[in-house]
């Protein structure tokens, strides 16, 4: 469940490392190109809690166990909500106690979380919004062999799909990185970064 797909916060307290992300946003494409509503995160959150995976969680689905352990889960509700992520987002803390992924996460290598699951598929027909073009800056990456930066991103680009068009940041201490995916750039220089699209005037 851990892995290198969506951004992370890092909170530190010595030997003791907690990480805080979002595991699915309502309506936002996964990296499989699919999205789910709120009410089907709300639900696929209670089942994984219920099957007792909170221990059990790995690390880029090897499933294998970890030693971390997810001790606080959140969804996001109107009536409590969050400053960056939308209604219906779910959001897991876990506790990490392997000192090698904790090197792993400081150094950008494991940013994230990733939900999986098996599900069945059916087509719809169905008429969506998506962006057509955006522009503003990655998340901040403190990993790599240089002082924390972000990379500003002009005129990123979608195909008909929704599906970003490959492209690349603009240069920070020399280096770049390629766009291929809606929730994070490819890995360049021993670090990565997240980015997310949020409706504004760079969005359309």
């Amino acid at each position: 469940m851990l892995t290198n797909y969506h951004w992370t916060v890092v909170k530190g307290d010595g030997e003791r490392m907690l990480v805080t992300g979002p595991v699915y946003i309502p309506r936002e494409v996964d990296t499989q190109g699919e999205a789910a509503t709120k009410e089907q995160i709300e639900e696929m959150a209670h089942a994984w809690f219920l099957a007792g995976s909170a221990l059990k969680v790995d690390v880029n689905h090897n499933h294998e166990e970890s030693g971390s352990v997810a001790v606080e889960s959140h969804i996001v509700r109107e009536d409590w909500p969050h400053p960056q992520y939308p209604v219906g987002t779910w959001l897991v803390t876990t506790l990490i106690r392997d000192e090698t992924l904790k090197a792993d996460i400081r150094s950008g290598k494991i940013n994230g979380y990733s939900f999986e699951g098996s599900v069945d598929r059916t087509v719809h027909v169905a008429l969506i919004r998506h962006p057509v073009e955006a522009s503003g800056t990655t998340e901040k990456s403190e990993g790599g062999p240089y002082p924390a930066h972000v990379h500003q991103v002009h005129k990123l680009a979608f195909d008909s799909d929704g599906r970003v068009i490959p492209t690349e940041t603009e240069p920070a201490f020399g280096h770049t990185h390629q766009i291929i995916g809606t929730t994070h750039v490819e890995r360049a220089a021993d670090h990565g970064h997240g980015y997310r699209l949020v409706q504004g005037e760079g969005n359309e």
